[in-house]
């Protein structure tokens, strides 16, 4: 944008530096420091280790995929027009 001199540089750090994109990159750079260290792999191996049937899944699985669930904000949903609602 600033090469083709479309927007000036604080039109375009204002436009990317939103709280929704703040908030991506941070969960992206969490989400790398937990798959470089194997965190992923530990967690998962002690979740899928306790289950020994489907009943047993669905107990421990369900819950805790509501508790994860419960977490997701509105930055992680589908974006929607401000406004009226409608595009013209």
């Amino acid at each position: 944008m600033y090469l083709f001199a479309i927007l000036p540089l604080d039109s375009i750090a204002k436009a990317y530096m939103k709280d929704a994109v703040f908030f991506i990159f941070g969960v992206l750079t969490i989400a790398v420091g937990v798959s470089k260290t194997g965190l992923d792999r530990r967690i998962g191996v002690v979740f899928l280790s306790r289950i020994r049937n489907l009943k047993s899944f669905c107990f421990l699985f369900l819950p805790g995929l509501a508790l994860a669930a419960s977490f997701l904000s509105e930055h992680a949903l589908v974006p929607r027009p401000r406004g009226g609602g409608t595009r013209s």
